[in-house]
């Protein structure tokens, strides 16, 4: 069995299959749908586990799934593929909004770090940090 190792080019493909699950979610399911789309024949509950994003967008998704309830009556098929693109937007947003918050999190960690260090000049950090980019030299 070969070793998966997320990468940036097929993490937003796994979390992709996250924001489009409709139905039960279970680990094994999951695993079994992200090896298809991955072309492998399976992958470790533990190489799951060990990316934080996929960890928390399961959970997220797992959450909100036991909070809908699949008792609705059949509707137009337009329609059902219109719902299912809305929830996986919704989906999408919930886990970037997530991100979002932990990267705000980090930053005031980091401020009120930086903060308490004896010696640094907060205004020269701040003129050094929003320096722009050096021009890039083409031959």
């Amino acid at each position: 069995m070969p070793k998966i190792v997320f990468t940036k080019d097929n993490l937003p493909k796994v979390l992709s299959i996250l924001d489009k699950w409709r139905g039960k979610l279970t680990m094994d399911l999951f695993i079994e749908e992200v090896a298809k789309e991955l072309g492998v024949e399976s992958i470790d509950r533990g190489t799951i586990y060990a990316q934080e994003e996929i960890k928390v967008a399961f959970q997220i998704k797992k959450k909100k799934l036991r909070l809908i309830s699949d008792d609705t009556p059949d509707k137009d098929s337009t329609i059902e593929m219109l719902l299912t693109e809305k929830a996986a937007d919704k989906s999408k947003i919930d886990r970037l909004e997530d991100k979002l918050n932990k990267y705000k999190e980090q930053f005031v960690r980091w401020q009120n770090n930086l903060y308490m260090m004896p010696g640094v000049d907060l205004d020269r950090l701040n003129k050094e940090l929003d320096a722009p980019l050096p021009p890039i030299k083409r031959k």
